[in-house]
């Protein structure tokens, strides 16, 4: 029997075994080079890790990497051995061998240009990236017949790759984590505080403001549970709110009482919605914390100005009203009425002088609310009658009705009180011309003064619109008017109940309203009487 067949069997499974174990040797090789270039996100070290790996393959004396600047169009040498980068900038291949080379995508030898021996082994290595071309690595290594061979190919093309997949996750990563430090600025710069957890309850974000809304001594908080972060009554809060939106699924908002520092109690509202993935599941859960005293600070300051604007509108309207009759009376005066004719002069001169005596109240009330902000506004006690102040200003207000009963229920032995004369006359001119204004003709105005012990007080109750309830509490604001049909059409500028309420409490006093829609309002005084101290 021939053993030739045997033999050539036996050399065949000899070279195949050598060739596979090549191919084994091989394939490692190249996962080692891999693992030391993909290994890191710095640029630097990526760079420094291909060159070295580059260099153990093809002995290179001097190598520059170029990258395509896509704001310049063109390539730029960003790191260099064996000599300048600035040499290498300015003895840049040209573009058409590059372009070529790098539509090719496999290491290619250039002409040597050199005119002076010894000539060198000029290659590039180019670098594509998965979406778009990266760049190349240009090296000039001794002329060497057996180094650009196939197996280098092999090994420098998927180096090449692994270096193109390296700096394009570089990349990535330096644009993550500016997107992360950009959302957590924004995250830090929001004045309410956020917290964030997932379904374990394990806090996964938190900002500044949270911390020190909610009491947190340290923001190092990441990672652990919002039930050993936050107090237990907050963590009672916080569990019944998971419940609510994991079962209800949308955006749930409350508010909470909270002492992040026992001397502070604060009210903080919550705000609560669901983090979904890109598949809408439900990932985790977005806190808003906000210190209510703010928002309603800020809330307040809004209506204010709103006021004011309504204030402005409002004086415009009642400075224009009166100037506008005074200028009409006194043109008719002075071009239509007979100068022989005294009584229709007469009557036209009561119409200027009322007007002028509204004007004046109006520019008074300003006057004084410029006063009482300004902390100028003073008062001087003197012995006063009550009952005197009261009837003085019934009589003078008997010009603005002829149709409504003015009662007064006051004791005949009451004695003089402590006050200032002018101011407490303010205060009934206003009060009782208010209740004139407001009630229907024919309506009764009753004004009661009751002694109590070491303080007296004065009812004004009248039969008129009323104060919706809502408003009430409201009523004694800077230029705040209640605004409704029934009042639309009587002038005021919302000034007189709060100049009011200070001169009451400039005399130690108190002032309320008992108000009901249609069944008429009472206005309340208390005034220390007798022996009791009064505040100046």
């Amino acid at each position: 029997m021939s053993t030739e067949p045997i033999k050539a069997d036996t050399h065949f499974l000899r070279d195949t075994i050598y060739g596979l174990t090549e191919q084994i040797d091989l394939l490692t090789i190249l996962q080692d080079l891999s693992k030391k270039i993909v290994s890191g996100f710095d640029f630097d070290q990526i760079i420094n890790r291909f060159l070295d790996v580059v260099k153990e393959v093809v002995n290179y004396n001097a190598c520059a990497l170029f990258l395509y600047n896509e704001d310049l169009k063109t390539y730029r040498v960003v790191s260099s051995r064996g000599g300048p980068m600035k040499k290498f900038n300015d003895d840049v291949p040209d573009n058409k061998i590059v372009d070529w080379i790098i539509k090719e995508g496999r290491w290619t030898p250039i002409p040597n240009e050199s005119k002076t021996p010894p000539k060198k082994f000029q290659s590039i290595l180019p670098l594509c990236g998965m979406i778009k071309k990266l760049g190349f690595l240009f090296m000039i290594s001794d002329q060497d017949e057996h180094c650009y061979n196939k197996t280098n190919m092999t090994i420098l093309s998927f180096i090449a790759d692994q270096a193109g997949i390296a700096l394009e996750n570089q990349n990535l990563y330096v644009q993550l984590n500016d997107s992360r430090k950009y959302i957590n600025n924004i995250v830090e710069s929001i004045n309410n505080g956020i917290v964030a957890i997932d379904l374990s309850g394990e806090i996964t974000l938190i900002n500044k403001n949270a911390t020190a809304i909610l009491g947190i001594e340290s923001g190092d908080v990441i990672g652990k549970s919002y039930r050993e972060v936050f107090t237990d009554k907050l963590t009672k809060k916080i569990d019944s709110l998971i419940k609510k939106i994991i079962n209800q699924g949308y955006v749930i908002e409350t508010r909470f009482e909270h002492s992040p520092y026992k001397e502070f109690p604060i009210t903080i509202g919550i705000n609560a919605s669901v983090l979904l993935d890109d598949n809408n599941n439900k990932i985790g859960i977005i806190f808003v914390f906000r210190d209510m005293l703010a928002s309603m600070e800020i809330q307040r300051l809004l209506q204010q100005d709103e006021m004011k604007s309504e204030f402005v509108s409002n004086v415009s309207h009642e400075l224009r009203t009166p100037l506008s009759i005074i200028k009409s009376y006194i043109e008719a005066i002075l071009d239509q009425v007979d100068p022989e004719d005294y009584n229709t002069q007469r009557d036209f001169l009561n119409v200027v002088n009322k007007e002028t005596d509204r004007l004046s109240g109006l520019v008074n009330d300003l006057l004084d609310i410029s006063r009482i902000e300004s902390g100028k506004y003073k008062i001087s006690l003197t012995p006063v009658s009550l009952p005197e102040i009261i009837q003085s200003v019934i009589d003078n207000l008997k010009s603005e009705t002829d149709s409504h009963n003015i009662i007064t229920r006051i004791p005949s032995d009451l004695k003089p009180i402590s006050a200032d004369r002018d101011k407490m006359t303010q205060v009934f001119i206003n009060l009782i011309n208010n209740a004139i204004k407001f009630s229907p003709e024919g309506g009764e105005i009753e004004i009661q003064v009751i002694i109590m012990e070491k303080m007296l007080l004065c009812l004004i109750k009248d039969q008129g619109i009323g104060i919706a309830e809502e408003c009430i509490p409201r009523i004694f604001d800077k230029f705040y008017r209640v605004d409704t049909s029934d009042t639309y059409e009587i002038p005021g500028t919302g000034l007189g109940l709060p100049i009011v309420k200070h001169i009451i409490k400039s005399h130690g006093g108190e002032i309320t309203v008992k108000s009901e829609l249609n069944r008429g309002s009472e206005f309340i005084l208390s005034l220390p009487y007798g022996d009791s101290k009064q505040i100046k």
